[in-house]
């Protein structure tokens, strides 16, 4: 009964499995659900669906939690990225988090919605059932799949896992089983080894030493990773060997990892990448790591850091100097108006820039212009301003993303002619998918930097929830660290600080422009 009412919320959303919940009596003590709510519940309307959820949560009886867990299936990312945020923090009552193990949950034959309920096990305090987790664990099914590896890997390091009598000899068996999926896809399998790590850590620093030198890069950097966190004796060597790997995501990895070892060594090995490193981004992350490890103003030549780093006692050992390191990109002027403003920031030679053309963008401003003909002098400046050898790409998008090149293009002048022409050209409208749009970008691997200009507000998409999205991007870029530059245009406060939050978790920028009426 229950995988119909599901395929029921798939082809007409949640209204009328919501009604079936909403029959029942009120269980004693309860608070009564108000007939508005019940209604805004049914709405054809997302917005009126996702207040709905808020409110339940705010009434907080059995009936209303129940509720929520029923939002939680909804396609429309509004309502359940809302439902499972009050699941996650409000938090949820213990009987309504057991269901999660069930039909409505881990048990759905929906993947988004057996990915949402790993993804709340997986933050509360718990204790949490290991084996419900990993039962669901499937190469046929990858979000969900990696969503409960993610889930095992947290908790497992914050000891909320309930493995039962024999803990250890539990993990430990996990964790034959978590070493098996090392064959599957590389994405897949390179979580399984992060999960591994926490699971069993001997067996995690042998496949480890193997993973080292695997064909795929992001197999490569979750083995540094992990021999990180399990403080394995091999993790400088290997950090000094992938520092110089041929896919620079890796190298990003490899110069993260070194600046967290802290050695006198480690910090040579980053010295000499400042005269070896290819890539803008990385080079621009090169000096503020030096410069938090030791506190020591110096700039972009590696035998200047050499020597000072040769000078150390052997024992040394860094301290944290963030707060006194320079910028990576050094002081940036703040612009107020898209009119004043040169261009989009362009802090990498290999770069997209994703644009939000949801139905804002196409609104008549006070002047008699949209704002499309506002943006579009300051688009054609970031065209003007690339450097020779920078390699990018445009990506303008709604629901979808709808992009000039399937992947980067060097910006030499037929190419950049070309892309004047395509923003000219765009006519694209509808509600704005950030997250579709990052993962459509991350396709190609030669990107490290995305940059979005937008209005701020996500309007579509499976998911919709600006803290949600941040945490999921950041996350992402734990094996591939790829830099966020923001440029919102006349976004609502409320929002930004979300944006920022992406931003500086990915050592990019934030700035705010508004529109000159």
């Amino acid at each position: 009964m229950v995988r119909i009412f599901q395929v029921l919320c798939v082809v007409v959303g949640i209204g009328f499995l919501s009604s079936l919940v909403l029959g029942r009596a009120l269980e004693p003590g309860g608070r009564e659900i108000p007939s508005k709510v019940k209604s805004d519940l049914r709405s054809r309307f997302e917005k009126d669906r996702r207040g709905a959820v808020r409110k339940l949560a705010e009434i907080g009886s059995e009936e209303a939690w129940d509720l929520i867990l029923v939002a939680m299936q909804d396609v429309k990312g509004q309502v359940a990225d809302e439902a499972q945020w009050q699941l996650t923090f409000a938090p949820a009552p213990a009987d309504t988090l057991q269901k999660l193990y069930g039909e409505m949950g881990l048990g759905s034959k929906d993947e988004w919605v057996v990915a949402r309920a790993a993804e709340i096990l997986g933050q509360i305090p718990g204790p949490v059932d290991p084996e419900a987790l990993l039962k669901e664990v499937s190469k046929k099914r990858a979000l969900a799949s990696l969503a409960c590896l993610v889930a095992l890997q947290n908790q497992q390091a914050r000891g909320a896992l309930d493995w039962g009598k024999d803990g250890d000899k539990a993990a430990q068996k996990a964790g034959r089983k978590v070493e098996r999926m090392l064959s599957w896809d590389p994405a897949l399998a390179s979580q399984a080894l992060l999960t591994l790590a926490e699971l069993d850590r001997e067996r995690a620093d042998e496949m480890c030493s193997k993973m080292g030198g695997h064909k795929e890069p992001d197999l490569r950097a979750a083995a540094l990773m992990a021999s990180h966190r399990i403080q394995s004796q091999g993790t400088l060597s290997l950090a000094a060997v992938l520092a110089g790997d041929e896919d620079s995501a890796v190298r990003g990895v490899a110069q993260r990892v070194l600046q967290k070892i802290g050695t006198k060594q480690a910090l040579l090995l980053l010295a000499k990448r400042l005269d070896e490193e290819p890539r803008e981004k990385l080079l621009l992350e090169l000096v503020p790591r030096l410069q938090a490890m030791t506190g020591f103003k110096g700039g972009r030549n590696g035998d200047v850091w050499t020597r000072y780093a040769g000078d150390l006692p052997d024992d040394w050992q860094a301290e944290d100097y963030a707060e006194e390191a320079e910028e990576p990109q050094g002081k940036q002027e703040q612009v107020s108006s898209v009119s004043a403003s040169p261009g989009l920031p362009t802090y990498s030679d290999r770069i997209v820039y994703l644009m939000d053309f949801s139905g804002s963008i196409w609104n008549e401003r006070p002047n008699g212009k949209t704002r499309k003909e506002m943006l579009d002098p300051m688009l054609h400046r970031t065209l003007d301003a690339l450097r020779d050898g920078t390699h990018f790409n445009l990506g303008p998008y709604t629901g979808e993303v709808s992009p000039w090149q399937p992947s980067l293009v060097e910006a030499k002048g037929t190419k950049v002619k070309a892309a004047h022409k395509f923003i000219d050209d765009i006519k694209i409208t509808g509600p704005g998918d950030f997250y579709l749009a990052v993962q459509w970008a991350l396709e190609d691997r030669q990107v490290d930097t995305i940059c979005e200009l937008t209005d701020g507000a996500p309007s579509g998409g499976r998911h919709w929830r600006m803290e949600q999205i941040t945490e999921r991007l950041l996350a992402q870029g734990e094996l591939r660290p790829i830099r966020y530059d923001i440029v919102l245009v006349d976004a609502p406060s409320g929002l930004k600080q979300h944006w920022q939050r992406l931003a500086d978790g990915s050592g990019g920028k934030l700035q705010e422009l508004k529109l000159d009426d």
